[in-house]
């Protein structure tokens, strides 16, 4: 087993290697030939894949962290409010309709902000992601990020998007180390590390979707929390 996860990390880190491989020959290709366009092509590969290592770099972070809760009484809308805010500019570049619905009835609860804020942050990065190159811009892209009350107290937190969807066989896969749907984009980290941090707080992500017709991802927070399911 540790075996095929040194093969997954390396395999994401041969990729991205190969990114900024790619880049710089198109930089040195701009600079030799003076050609403006191959600069800005080539620096933007170069810095795709710099975003890339710092995402897979916070990834594994947060995947060996994701048991260790540093638990407060806070208002679950918080995060959602917070990541919102700071994914929006990102999905208005793309075109994309990101808003929230916030539940105002939720009072407090207590959780790890820091790593919610990462789950939250990983699913909705992902949403804005999983939009096809063929979808026009009059097309309507659209992320929903919604809270609820959930019976018996806690917290549901829905991530919407309206992008491809995945089939059966990726929706097996998705919770396996370094397995990526997002190609070049993709850590193969983010979602299984959002999942630990769920199950540690005592409780569950759940996947909904359809190939062609979005995703929908469910974390769901109990009010009286077992931090005991640690590991």
């Amino acid at each position: 087993r540790l075996v095929d996860e040194i093969l997954g990390l390396s395999h994401t880190i041969k990729a991205i290697a190969g990114g900024i491989e790619g880049g710089t020959f198109v930089l040195e290709k701009g600079i030799e030939l003076g050609h403006r366009e191959y600069l800005l092509k080539g620096w933007e590969m170069t810095k795709n894949s710099i975003q890339r290592i710092e995402r897979l770099a916070l990834d594994i972070l947060s995947y060996a962290r994701s048991a260790d809760l540093q638990c407060t009484v806070c208002d679950p809308n918080l995060p959602a409010r917070e990541m919102a805010e700071l994914v929006r500019p990102r999905a208005e570049a793309e075109n994309i309709y990101l808003r929230t619905e916030l539940d105002p009835t939720l009072g407090t609860l207590s959780f790890d902000q820091e790593r919610i804020n990462r789950c939250l942050l990983d699913l909705l990065t992902n949403a804005t992601e999983s939009f096809p190159p063929e979808k026009r811009d009059r097309d309507k892209k659209e992320i929903v990020l919604r809270t609820l009350k959930v019976e018996g107290g806690g917290v549901e937190y829905q991530v919407i998007d309206n992008g491809s969807g995945m089939d059966e066989k990726t929706k097996k896969n998705i919770f396996r180390r370094f397995f990526t749907t997002k190609g070049e984009k993709g850590t193969g980290v983010g979602l299984m590390a959002a999942k630990k941090t769920v199950e540690a707080h005592g409780g569950a992500l759940q996947v909904e979707s359809e190939e062609g017709n979005g995703t929908t991802i469910r974390i769901r927070l109990p009010q009286q929390q077992d931090h005991s399911k640690k590991s």
